[in-house]
């Protein structure tokens, strides 16, 4: 499976949440491996990027100056107060 197979499988898991889909597509997300907070590069081969049974995450990326309004959440509009740099779970 290359990148755009999984950019596909995303596409469709995603497809109810808000502007989820659209945002993958525009590649505005990134997994990383979870032990070692490294950004998986989804361009190389499935085999080099994923092992089995590594846990990855993924992170959607939020422009400032986007859709997002303030620190709220494009989904539920609840607030947050982290900082724009960082990881934000909601």
């Amino acid at each position: 499976m290359e990148a755009k197979a999984l950019v596909a499988v995303l596409k469709v898991n995603f497809k109810k949440v808000g502007r989820a889909a659209e945002m993958i597509e525009d590649g505005d997300f990134v997994i990383q491996d979870s032990g070692t907070k490294r950004d998986i590069d989804l361009g190389k081969d499935w085999d080099l990027c994923f092992s089995p049974g590594q846990q990855v995450d993924m992170s959607m990326i939020f422009s400032r100056r986007g859709w997002i309004a303030g620190n709220l959440c494009p989904r539920c509009r609840s607030e947050c107060e982290e900082a724009y740099e960082e990881d934000i779970k909601w």
